[in-house]
């Protein structure tokens, strides 16, 4: 029965498809274990051939053509798919056109704001999901992907390409979807925000789904011929990338082995630069300690300026607080200056009024004495009748004499205090004067006292500063000291290891060695493999 089949016509193509797909694993292993991941594709292919075989009709001679051709090695046969197909695939790449123009207008393109992409797909039998990306390619909505991390970025793929070159809709070759595990075809156009290219609409059709029955048989095999295709490009495409890496290789193994050479001699070098530097170090790590000393004296002479500085600022202080008392009481001092001169002042005036009050008196006197001398003259002319008169005029002419006297005492008096108080005026003057001249002294020796108070705290800062300075270049200078000791250690050290170094570049240059041999060895493998990959016409 197996026999009778196989000389069936209907068995024909199986068999043409089954060998074509299992010589590709056996072409491409034995030249390269590297290519097993082709292997692999292959082995896929096989589980297609017999997809495809189980849908193969007695009767086709149009199939059996185009795997008769495949099995010769030509995958240049006709890509056409069905009309019929043909066609669905056309009415679906304009209804994405229409999509990418709707969106050139519209905001948020990943939402339903946008499109109703959920009931396009439940419409439009065979599209299994649509994708949007932006103008370099990076996915920023897809229709069965629900974590944005896992939107894929097609700015590589030939289709986003001419699309963006173009400005027109695409439609690309047939391809094996991983996702949705089937022969597809991606439609896609391009739309533009602003009058430039913002991306692409694309659709994942499933070829299978949207073939009717009677183009189905031809679009799967005409699919896969196509996926075929791309594979053997693709593969071309890694052996002449192989060879080509082969070939630089071979350079840079022949410049490794020169530069192990280089470096070999320059370790040579280095050891005794080692040698050298560690003796160096030594030395610099002697007059390093000593400066550390320095350092240590400079923090003790800052310590010891801190504290007179510390001492002048106590006195400063002191000094500050007596020119305040002192700037008090001469401001206190004037204050009564000005009331003294001012008493004194009134005093001139009142004794003045009393001159003039004293003349009135005198006057008086001068008059009284007259009355009671022309009273003593009635009175003895009087006789005995005015005697009693008499006596009372020369009690008036008594009283009178002794006011005059008075008087004259109480005029003297006012002379010499008028005197005196013009001399005090005078003086008062002078004691102002001095008191104004006192004040602005002591407002002098105030300004003096906070320029010195100034320039001591800066002092003092400085000293501070040094101190901290000097310190800091003590900790310095002992970290350089504890890591020149290191560094003399690590030169040692060096010494040894680059002996031990040279004589691993020795081993090193033998590997470089070996590794040129063999890639000249994978030179000629994808020689050979590209002949092979010759033989089919793609």
């Amino acid at each position: 029965m197996l026999k009778k089949w196989l000389s069936s016509k209907a068995a024909t193509p199986k068999i043409i498809l089954g060998a074509l797909l299992f010589s590709v694993p056996i072409i491409v292993l034995p030249y390269d274990k590297n290519l097993l991941l082709y292997g692999l594709y292959s082995w896929l292919l096989i589980g297609i051939y017999f997809f495809i075989s189980s849908r193969l009709v007695k009767d086709d001679e149009k199939i059996l053509t185009y795997l008769t051709d495949v099995a010769a090695g030509n995958l240049v046969v006709s890509s056409e798919l069905g009309k019929q197909t043909t066609s669905i695939i056309f009415s679906y790449s304009e209804k994405i056109s229409h999509i990418a123009h709707s969106l050139s207008k519209g905001s948020d393109l990943s939402t339903k704001d946008a499109y109703d992409y959920e009931g396009f797909l439940r419409n439009h039998k065979g599209i299994k999901r649509i994708f949007i990306t932006d103008e370099t390619g990076q996915q920023i909505y897809n229709s069965a992907v629900t974590d944005p991390k896992k939107l894929l970025f097609n700015g590589d793929r030939s289709y986003f390409k001419n699309a963006e070159k173009t400005g027109k809709p695409q439609v690309s070759n047939c391809t094996f979807s991983k996702r949705e595990n089937r022969l597809a075809i991606i439609v896609a156009a391009p739309y533009q925000r602003n009058a430039r290219f913002n991306g692409i609409v694309a659709a994942t059709v499933d070829l299978i789904e949207i073939s009717p029955a009677s183009e189905k048989k031809q679009n799967i095999v005409l699919g896969t011929i196509q996926v075929l295709n791309g594979l053997l490009r693709n593969i071309k495409g890694i052996s002449s990338k192989a060879k080509s890496s082969a070939e630089t290789l071979a350079m840079s193994s022949q410049k490794a082995s020169d530069t192990v050479d280089e470096v070999s001699k320059a370790i040579d070098e280095i050891a005794e630069g080692a040698c050298a530097q560690a003796t160096d170090t030594d030395h610099a790590s002697q007059t390093a300690s000593k400066l550390s000393t320095v350092f240590e004296e400079m923090d003790g002479k800052a310590s010891e300026m801190n504290r007179f500085s510390e001492k002048i600022i106590g006195e400063k202080e002191q000094g500050e607080v007596a020119i305040k008392q002192l700037k008090e009481k001469s401001e206190l001092a004037e204050s009564t200056n000005d009331s003294v001169e001012k008493a004194i002042s009134d005093l001139d005036k009142n004794t003045q009024s009393i001159s003039s009050i004293l003349d009135s008196i005198s006057s008086i006197a001068v008059q009284t004495n007259l009355l009671a001398l022309n009273a003593s003259i009635e009175a003895a002319r009087a006789g005995e009748q005015g005697k009693g008169f008499a006596v009372v005029a020369e009690e008036i002419r008594k009283l009178a004499e002794e006011s005059s006297e008075a008087t004259d005492q109480i005029r003297n008096i006012t002379t010499a205090i008028i005197y005196g108080s013009g001399q005090t005026v005078e003086t008062m003057k002078k004691a102002k004067q001095i008191s104004s001249e006192q004040k602005n002294a002591v407002e002098n020796m105030e300004k003096s006292f906070n320029e010195i108070s100034t320039s001591i705290s800066g002092i003092t800062k400085g000293i501070q500063s040094i101190k901290d300075s000097s310190r800091d270049l003590s900790f310095v200078v002992s970290d350089i000291v504890k890591t020149m000791t290191n560094i003399s250690a690590v030169s040692e050290e060096s010494a040894a290891t680059s002996e031990e170094v040279n004589a691993s570049m020795h081993q090193q240059s033998s590997a470089i060695d070996e590794i040129a041999s063999e890639a000249e060895s994978l030179n000629a493998l994808s020689v050979k493999l590209n002949d092979e990959l010759g033989k089919f016409k793609v």
